[in-house]
């Protein structure tokens, strides 16, 4: 069996290195590269949580918080404008749990030895890995040059993490005009997403004081222009292979796009093992069927967002009557939207 890199410090790089040795590939070596982006934590859904609990010894209901409900509430008033059941009805409909957990407890359960001293990898380093070993698989941008964009992109993002004060069971998202707000808790910590138009702040006196706290921790700010592509054309150069965000960027209005990573691991490692006398017939059927996924999860996000953003007062007023009277009255068609996205398994189409 040939020699493999894996070049990345995220989730993706955590789950394909066990995947990949499940495979039957016994030489994996691992570099942690030092100048990529910090990985925001998300919710992570049904199609990624079966894919940890065939691979991680540790048990899931160890490893984080399963929530027991999705709910949209207004951002200042705290209006409880919709609500979704998950916990075991979620579970039973995808066949695999939701799970809150942070970066940091879903890497040590994808990761049950040590790992080498993270470094910095410059393009040269990245070429002297790729012609000491056979296929090099590259799990997140690396950022070779720091530059300040010339113009400031029109959206932007925070991360924040605060300590846990008392169990909260259900994963919400507020809003208020163009800004949204997305808050869930692991086992130790409570984590909030924030999305705004780069020209207006966040205004703690503006949101619901149980959000203030973290409101006033908002800094280092990532940023977003959805005009521009998110997936790339080819996922492989030669023997260079690219999975998760090094090959497309998760679209913020939907942070569970985030944990595609996990799935292109899994199909990668399958496709390796399928295709043993072959690997460039293997990774073209890897791009093939993970593309098309990332293609129709990001035109799903594009479709939510153009419903964010530039609404008059009335048209969102419209908005909020139809989420509140979709999830109260239809609540399995509201379902039936995301099935496609939860219910995908990987282990079942990609043994």
């Amino acid at each position: 069996m040939y020699s493999l890199a894996i070049v990345g410090a995220n989730s993706t790089a955590d789950l394909a290195a066990l995947a990949c040795a499940a495979a039957g590939i016994a030489e994996i070596r691992r570099y942690l590269p030092s100048n990529t982006d910090y990985q925001c934590p998300a919710p992570i859904p049904a199609n990624a949580t079966r894919l940890i609990a065939a691979l991680s010894s540790v048990p899931l209901q160890e490893l984080g918080r399963a929530p027991q409900r999705a709910q949209i509430r207004l951002g200042h008033s705290g209006y409880l404008l919709s609500e979704l059941p998950l916990g075991e009805f979620y579970s039973q409909r995808y066949g695999a749990p939701m799970l809150n957990c942070s970066a940091e407890e879903l890497h040590g359960a994808l990761t049950p030895r040590p790992l080498p001293e993270s470094q910095r990898i410059e393009a040269e380093t990245l070429d002297r890995i790729e012609r000491e070993h056979a296929l090099t698989l590259v799990t997140q941008p690396l950022q070779h040059r720091q530059t300040e964009p010339k113009l400031t992109p029109p959206w932007c993002s925070y991360s924040v993490t605060m300590h846990l004060t008392e169990p909260v069971i259900a994963n919400v998202t507020w809003l208020r005009g163009n800004q949204r707000i997305w808050q869930w808790s692991s086992q130790q910590h409570t984590h909030f997403f924030m999305l705004t138009p780069s020209s207006e702040v966040f205004d703690p006196e503006q949101w619901h004081p149980t959000l203030r706290p973290a409101i006033n921790q908002c800094e280092d700010p990532r940023y977003f222009d959805p005009e521009l592509p998110r997936i790339r054309e080819h996922y492989y150069d030669g023997t260079r292979v690219l999975l998760g965000s090094a090959c497309y960027q998760p679209h913020p209005v939907s942070p569970e796009t985030m944990w595609l990573g996990l799935e292109d691991a899994w199909v990668l490692a399958r496709m390796l093992e399928n295709y043993e006398e072959d690997t460039l017939d293997g990774v073209r059927e890897y791009q093939r069927y993970r593309q098309a996924r990332a293609r129709r999860a990001d035109q799903t996000a594009v479709r939510a967002f153009s419903t964010l953003s530039n609404k008059t007062l009335p048209q969102r007023l419209l908005s909020h009557i139809g989420v509140a009277l979709g999830s109260r009255f239809l609540p399995e068609i509201v379902m039936h939207k995301q099935d496609w996205f939860h219910q995908h398994d990987c282990i079942r189409g990609f043994h």
